[in-house]
């Protein structure tokens, strides 16, 4: 009689449930080897007055911290020089990312009421 494929296939399975079988024995066997080292050097250092344990956990082995991204505040380098749209320095210093309020195409220069409102001094 003729070996089929499919007999082929089924020793395969076989074969690869055997070898899995005798992984997982090894698993299990180094495990219990290094759970039993790491037991032994708690023991010692809980001995010598410090307090360890071993906790396991399924499936988690460390975390990462997520990346945060900054607000992106303090990127810009301080302009100086007068305003290009005042012509004129102020104390504190401003320039023309102050005068954004004002509509596109009508920017001005503050006027002295203005100035005051947003706590700027004309140098």
């Amino acid at each position: 009689m003729a070996i089929t494929y499919m007999d082929q296939l089924k020793k395969l399975d076989e074969q690869q449930a055997k070898i899995e079988q005798e992984r997982q024995k090894l698993q299990a066997a180094a495990h219990d080897e290094g759970m039993k080292a790491v037991n032994d050097a708690i023991a010692a250092l809980n001995d010598l007055g410090y307090s360890y344990k071993v906790v396991e956990t399924k499936g988690v082995h460390f975390v990462t911290p997520k990346k945060v991204k900054g607000s992106g505040a303090g990127t810009r380098a301080p302009s100086t020089g007068p305003c290009p749209i005042c012509q004129f320095e102020t104390n504190p210093h401003h320039d023309a990312r102050k005068h954004r309020s004002q509509p596109e195409g009508q920017k001005k220069p503050f006027t002295a009421e203005e100035l005051t409102t947003l706590g700027l001094v004309k140098v």
